[in-house]
């Protein structure tokens, strides 16, 4: 059974869940080393709301939707074992549930590692196949890793 919860706070643990499947599913670059780093990365942002999915009990992903540059933004990951079975799109439809416009930032490139050594996919097929426009000219760089604006359709 599949259940998706939203949330506005989330506890401890449930940080620790957003942290770990961030370092594991994410460039190895882009590793968050403490909570604190988390904690700066939401401060940034307003309106948070938070989606986890369960796969008959089990945590198997995370999803956050926030206000940033006057705009609805989200990011996603999933647990390896959990990719590639549209969980990702069910989590995805659920964030994207009455927003008229919702954008992201997106790796556009297959040249990272992830923490484990194995090759870090980008999302770029996943949210074109979920109707996400890119938007090729809008670059971003955070001095680590460079992305490409995505925006509803």
């Amino acid at each position: 059974m599949v259940t998706i919860e939203e949330k506005t706070e989330i506890s401890t643990s449930e940080k620790d869940f957003i942290q770990r499947i961030w370092n594991s599913e994410f460039p190895a670059v882009s590793k968050l080393d403490e909570n604190k780093e988390l904690e700066f990365y939401l401060k940034k942002t307003t309106d948070h709301r938070y989606y986890f999915l369960k796969v008959d009990g089990k945590l198997a992903g995370w999803g956050f939707k926030f206000k940033r540059y006057s705009g609805t933004w989200f990011a996603l990951a999933l647990e390896r074992e959990y990719q590639g079975k549209r969980l990702g799109s069910k989590l995805f439809n659920e964030i994207k549930k009455n927003e008229t416009e919702i954008n992201c930032w997106a790796i556009d490139e297959n040249i990272h590692n992830k923490a484990d050594g194995s090759l870090y996919r980008s999302p770029f097929d996943f949210l074109k196949a979920n109707g996400m426009t890119p938007f090729e000219n809008i670059r971003g760089h955070d001095g680590k890793l460079t992305a490409i604006k995505f925006k509803s359709s």
